[in-house]
């Protein structure tokens, strides 16, 4: 009977292993797949957005659940890609809004994160400049 208890103890130290490992590889993607934000877990309620999806004035809320308006939209000097700057509506985040002395928009500190589009869900859509214009796409400036 002893043998089988080991052999229970075994097969969930490794089952708990395997977690652990899982664990640690979606925090891994998580880590890199945002800029000036970490959180233990994702929302599974969000909504993926595409880029074409979120605009500049956007209601978002990011895969962790954190709400926030886009303030930024575009390329960047800190990594490849489109990346999407928003503003959180609580002190969530790592940054003002600029990253490595560049900045991509004005926010509180703590208030800024810059994610994939992917990773929000949109909320509201951005306001109309009056009769229906889209909202310019913003470079950043140092």
């Amino acid at each position: 009977a002893s043998f089988s208890h080991r052999s229970a103890s075994a097969v969930d130290f490794a089952k708990q292993a395997d977690l652990d490992a899982a664990a640690l590889a979606l925090l891994r993607g998580r880590r890199s797949a945002s800029v000036g934000m970490m959180h233990p877990c994702p929302n599974p309620n969000a909504a993926p957005q595409s880029t074409d999806e979120i605009h500049i004035g956007s209601r978002v809320r990011t895969t962790f659940g954190d709400m926030g308006t886009v303030r930024f939209k575009g390329r960047t000097h800190f990594r490849e890609g489109e990346w999407v700057g928003v503003e959180l509506d609580a002190a969530r985040g790592k940054n003002d809004g600029s990253v490595h002395g560049t900045r991509y928009f004005e926010c509180a500190p703590a208030h800024g994160l810059f994610t994939h589009a992917g990773n929000l869900s949109l909320l509201t859509a951005a306001p109309s400049l009056g009769g229906g214009a889209a909202r310019p796409e913003v470079s950043p400036h140092p």
